[in-house]
């Protein structure tokens, strides 16, 4: 089930969520991606669910409602789904992972037929948690890292003459099922992080370029407890993004950046419940927006950024047990919507 709410700012800020309009899937859904598809047009939704279907939703002429456009049967358990970087406008794809059979599956998305047409498959070791793009933000050809949580370790992908393969597959910490790409240090190259979120870590791990292009890894510990999900954001504008990770049992954000090579928490967010969902966006005044799901209590906590400090404006139910949160605006009016996907 999806359930997308419209953002409406007023003076001084003031950001609330009417709704929701509920789209109702074949099966739980625990991925969602939003993606322009058209110049000029609003977002389209596309969603990955736990019965192996990617679909394809756009909002309807009144803004009432979600109509599916498509739905495509890549098989598996879609697990998670990310933008294909590096295509044009007119050629948008998506990255699913699947557990059963574990692999990454290459698609592109269109807004007519046939919208989905898979382009490439890379059978994994084992069961994927999270895919993220990684390494230099100019290339033309962008890589691929995805998580294997059951074995420990993260693989990178490269393609080459049009296909994708495995490049390496590295060590990291206990469970590192969150994984993201984040230009740490300003370069415009972006590093790879994986919140080790077993209980034997309790660890981030941060991967690097080499000087031979391969990624080497250290594990930095993490004091606030065991990580588990991330996102990053350029707070400073300073060209270095920040990373923000949720604590596994615990209800902190923890907020962290790089110095001098190493990661720092500089800040710590309480929230209402312990979170399984992390996003961040920017609002209408500038300012960023920070969402957090918990998938137990079905809540979404939603906090502002602003004046160098972090302001609670509300806690919201969105009417699914929220596993994923993501944002965009679907119907060109400005606004973004706030969109949680979940059973």
């Amino acid at each position: 089930m999806v359930l997308a709410a419209g953002a409406v700012t007023r003076a001084g800020a003031q950001v609330d969520f009417p709704g929701p309009l509920a789209v109702d899937l074949f099966g739980e859904a625990l991925s969602s991606v939003a993606m322009p598809l058209e110049q000029g047009d609003p977002a389209y939704l596309v969603n990955g669910t736990g019965s192996g279907v990617v679909s394809l939703h756009s909002l309807n002429a009144t803004g009432t409602g979600f109509r599916q456009i498509s739905q495509f049967l890549v098989g598996g358990r879609i697990v998670h789904l990310i933008p294909w970087e590096g295509r044009t406008l007119a050629n948008q794809g998506i990255v699913a992972a699947t557990a059963n059979p574990d692999r990454l599956v290459f698609l592109a998305v269109a807004p007519e037929p046939p919208y989905f047409t898979i382009e490439d498959e890379v059978l994994l070791e084992e069961d994927p948690g999270t895919a993220t793009f990684i390494g230099d933000l100019l290339a033309d050809v962008p890589e691929v890292a995805v998580s294997l949580p059951g074995i420990d370790r993260v693989a990178f992908l490269k393609q080459e003459g049009g296909s994708w393969f495995v490049d390496q597959v590295q060590d990291t910490g206990d469970g590192p099922y969150s994984i993201l790409g984040v230009d740490l240090d300003g370069d415009r190259m972006r590093e790879l992080v994986t919140a080790n979120g077993g209980y034997l870590a309790e660890s981030l791990g941060v991967f690097r370029r080499d000087g031979t292009g391969d990624y080497v890894g250290t594990q930095v510990d993490f004091a606030a407890g065991r990580p588990t999900r991330l996102a990053a954001w350029d707070f400073d504008d300073d060209g270095r993004s920040e990373l923000a990770a949720t604590v596994g049992d615990s209800p902190q954000v923890v907020f962290l950046r790089d110095v001098v090579g190493a990661l720092e928490v500089y800040d710590t967010v309480d929230l209402t419940l312990p979170a399984d969902s992390v996003h961040l966006d920017r609002l209408f005044d500038g300012t960023v927006g920070l969402f957090t799901g918990n998938g137990a209590r079905g809540l979404v906590d939603f906090l502002q950024f602003e004046q160098g400090g972090w302001t609670r404006r509300n806690s919201y139910y969105p009417g699914c047990h929220p596993l994923a949160t993501t944002s965009a605006d679907f119907n060109g009016d400005g606004a973004d919507y706030l969109v949680s996907v979940g059973g």
